[in-house]
């Protein structure tokens, strides 16, 4: 009788502290992985928006490759390389 009135009480608070410990290690891990999930979804949602557009212009027959291209105006090249961790202090972003 003593036995269980013991476990009653420490099992729950030992699985709560575990538990607390899993989401303080799965809280550290996402917060480290931040940036590179940030930069993972961006890249995501322009995919995304720039197939929709590509399939709307589909739907609608509208020439898309015989469109003539502006030379002044800008076009933009998005590239996306794989970072690896390094000290932060060696880049520093150049502003035109």
């Amino acid at each position: 009788m003593p036995f269980f009135i013991i476990g009653s009480i420490f099992m729950p608070l030992i699985l709560l502290n575990m538990l607390i410990a899993l989401m303080g290690n799965t809280y550290n891990a996402a917060h480290e992985n931040a940036v590179a999930i940030d930069t993972k979804e961006k890249i995501s949602m322009i995919s995304e928006i720039a197939s929709t557009v590509i399939q709307f212009l589909r739907l609608f027959h509208l020439p898309v490759c015989c469109k003539k291209i502006n030379k002044s105006s800008p076009r933009y090249l998005l590239l996306v390389e794989p970072f690896e961790d390094c000290d932060e202090r060696i880049f520093h972003l150049k502003k035109k």
